[in-house]
């Protein structure tokens, strides 16, 4: 287990990181079928272009640049801009083995990969050790390890029919995902993004995938200088509002993919 960037509070199970520690001959063969899967994947178009994350020739420059762009044309036809980040809740061990095979098969993977892909995950065991500390054995019926090459593959097939749901205007990398709108207004953008996000967390509830409400993030990308930063309201408990300063009312910076 290691600490988590930017976590101070080592007593909270949340800040940790857990590591596999997988055999080195295993991670050979598992980083084979991982390039092999990803580049499959990429050929026949089974993942959003906008959906990168352990795929060759895609990474998270890309990802931005691609949103950088879609934001100074929105700005070159007097749009604003406002995007919505969030990033999925303990995504690597949450992922549900049989689920991943029903969504791969209906992607079209043969049975010989599948049976590869369900042995990968079928009776795994697990040990924690942190310092001097050695936990008892026990088998995990959901997850995939962190530290294996074939993991991060396995994760974006599972999240691929939520990107491809809307290429153009939803962003992936591995467990963070990106929403935007572009209008003349911000309270049309709030309004338009409240819908994405309940969309979001209803497929997310029906896929037994969580969103972290603590992790979601909104911010305005506009060139007029208006203090002027409506918050987006999904629905009674839950109203994403933007971080701004405390003297001006401007938002500094939103935090998304180490940028």
């Amino acid at each position: 287990m290691i600490l988590k960037v930017g976590k101070k509070d080592r007593t909270s199970p949340r800040s940790m990181r857990l590591i596999a520690l997988l055999s080195c001959l295993g991670k050979g063969l598992e980083r084979v079928v991982a390039r092999r899967l990803a580049w499959t994947a990429m050929t026949h178009e089974i993942l959003s272009p906008q959906h990168v994350g352990a795929l060759p020739k895609r990474s998270a420059i890309d990802l931005l640049a691609s949103f950088t762009h879609d934001t100074q044309r929105a700005w070159a036809l007097g749009k604003k801009v406002t995007m919505v980040t969030m990033d999925v809740q303990g995504a690597f061990d949450a992922l549900l083995k049989n689920r991943l095979l029903v969504r791969m098969a209906k992607q079209g993977w043969p049975d010989l990969v599948l049976k590869f892909v369900n042995s990968f995950l079928t009776d795994r065991k697990v040990r924690v050790r942190l310092g001097k500390a050695t936990t008892q054995c026990y088998t995990v019926a959901c997850g995939t390890p962190q530290g294996s090459p074939l993991s991060p593959v396995l994760y974006t097939l599972y999240l691929a029919e939520l990107l491809n749901q809307d290429t153009t205007r939803r962003f992936g990398y591995a467990d963070d995902v990106c929403i935007y709108r572009a209008s003349n207004s911000l309270d049309e953008n709030v309004r338009l993004l409240a819908e994405d996000v309940r969309a979001i967390n209803e497929w997310g509830a029906a896929n037994k995938v969580a969103f972290a409400p603590e992790k979601l993030e909104i911010m305005h990308l506009t060139r007029q200088w208006d203090n002027y930063s409506p918050p987006c309201v999904v629905d009674d408990s839950l109203t994403i509002t933007p971080i701004t300063d405390q003297d001006d009312g401007v938002q500094p910076a939103c935090r998304w993919l180490g940028v």
